[in-house]
């Protein structure tokens, strides 16, 4: 292990004294971090200070409290998850005594600090996050169990860690670093306040394995403009993506509440046939499936698929339509779900439209993480033809159309129409290159490849 001694919450130290900070799940790459060299430069450690409410920091969500010893074999045991085995530096041979014996140490560190991420209500273990400073500049990891991802247990962590150490620590700006492939941790950071530091690139040795980090930064607030924490329990929420939040939240009411009747929108329509032209081939990964409807057509020139949706309800109709094929179904939220592993072939239909602009790039990290090398993603969507047909809601900073149930009862749900050379200039952008045509059906038919010139998608 290269001399490595484990210690909890996000750290190892290494045998000439110095530090590496990791992260897991949204985020996974190493970042070495000195001690400072003078015993005299000593900052209070965050949870030694009177500013910390017991038992912790929390947002009514999820609470961050001090690790304990009888926290160590659900440590020990949760890390050996493949997914934080594969993102961070944690040995898999980790021991319950190991993990005591680290958090025995962190208490004597004086800059660094470890929590254990709590479902608020229930006290259930979620995660791990750790941040460590040199009184100006800190450094954040993190990880999540594997019960508790896509939930956004990552983002409000570490958005409640950050926000209460620049007030409690007066640091100037934090950092932290994902592995290449970890899409999911750059989605996590840009909902936290952090953003893309491509000066902070670097690539590193871990176990072995030379890796691809990026790295993102997020500065202190300005204090003229921003205000003091809010209340540990207040829900620490921002502006322009709580108003997206709450529009995805209402877009997934209604297709839970339309299941039902969500097929009779196929009834008729030659959708089918465009299919034919898509490179569909060998293991699949369908996102926001809905009913299922494309399901057993993918399942017919492919070796697997992995249908993924958050509404349960569709997914009970996907199951019965897709049972006796080789189809696995995941019900998670696209925007905050890590795929387990690449696919040869990325499809949804119906899906790209539904986006809001705020998550283009986080959705497009989430399917360039997913695709194997050469893989290509498959889509179909609505034509800008079809605009005619919505009830648009006017000056809404994100697209925004009324859709209403059998009841009678109406919800906004996300639409952003595009051309064909519109959609193919916002990918190319994302180091994507697309090829998208409007079908007679008023159909957008498109295939789009990671760029190889695009070090994000470059192959640690």
């Amino acid at each position: 292990m290269l001399g490595i001694q484990p210690t909890t919450a996000g750290w190892v130290r290494l045998s000439g004294g110095n530090w590496i900070s990791y992260a897991a799940d949204r985020s996974g790459a190493t970042q070495r971090w000195p001690q400072p060299a003078d015993p005299r430069h000593h900052q209070p450690r965050l949870g030694q200070t009177d500013d910390m409410p017991a038992p912790g920091l929390t947002d009514g969500v999820v609470l961050l409290r001090q690790w304990q010893a009888a926290d160590a074999d659900w440590y020990a045991d949760t890390v050996r998850d493949p997914l934080i085995q594969r993102y961070t530096s944690e040995p898999p041979t980790l021991t319950a005594d190991q993990v005591c014996a680290a958090i025995a140490d962190l208490a004597d560190q004086a800059q660094a600090v470890g929590f254990v991420i709590c479902d608020a209500t229930t006290g259930q273990r979620l995660g791990n996050i750790a941040l460590r400073h040199d009184g100006k500049i800190g450094a954040v990891g993190y990880w999540v169990a594997a019960s508790a991802r896509g939930r956004g247990v990552a983002t409000r962590a570490l958005r409640l860690l950050s926000d209460w150490a620049f007030a409690a620590l007066e640091l100037s700006e934090i950092r932290l670093w994902t592995h290449v492939d970890n899409a999911g941790s750059g989605l996590v950071a840009e909902r936290a306040g952090y953003r893309r530091a491509r000066d902070h690139d670097q690539q590193r040795t871990v176990k072995g394995q030379v890796w691809n980090t990026v790295g993102y930064i997020r500065p202190a607030p300005d204090p003229a403009t921003c205000h003091p924490p809010a209340s540990p329990q207040r829900s620490q929420t921002r502006g322009v993506d709580d108003e997206v939040e709450s529009l995805l939240a209402e877009q997934l009411a209604y297709y839970r509440a339309h299941a039902p009747d969500y097929d009779n929108e196929y009834l008729g329509q030659p959708w089918d046939r465009c299919l034919d032209e898509l490179p569909i081939t060998g293991d699949v990964l369908e996102l926001a499936c809905g009913t299922g409807h494309w399901t057993p057509l993918l399942a017919a020139r492919a070796r697997s698929v992995t249908a993924v949706d958050a509404a349960p309800e569709v997914l009970t109709l996907a199951r019965q339509r897709a049972r006796d094929l080789p189809v696995e179904f995941i019900q998670a939220d696209v925007f905050g779900w890590q795929p387990p592993r690449r696919y040869d072939t990325v499809f949804f239909a119906f899906w790209l439209t539904h986006v809001p602009p705020a998550r283009f790039a986080a959705f497009w990290s989430v399917v360039g993480a997913a695709l194997a090398p050469g893989g290509h993603a498959c889509f179909l969507d609505s034509s800008s033809r079809e605009r005619a047909c919505e009830r648009m809601l006017p000056n809404q900073t994100t697209p925004t159309v009324w859709r209403r149930l059998r009841d009678g009862s109406e919800h906004r749900v996300v639409k952003v129409f595009y051309s064909p050379a519109e959609l193919a200039a916002k990918l190319a952008e994302l180091g994507w290159s697309a090829s998208i045509r409007e079908a007679s059906v008023d159909l957008l038919v498109g295939t789009a490849q990671p760029s190889s010139s695009d070090p994000q998608w470059s192959t640690p």
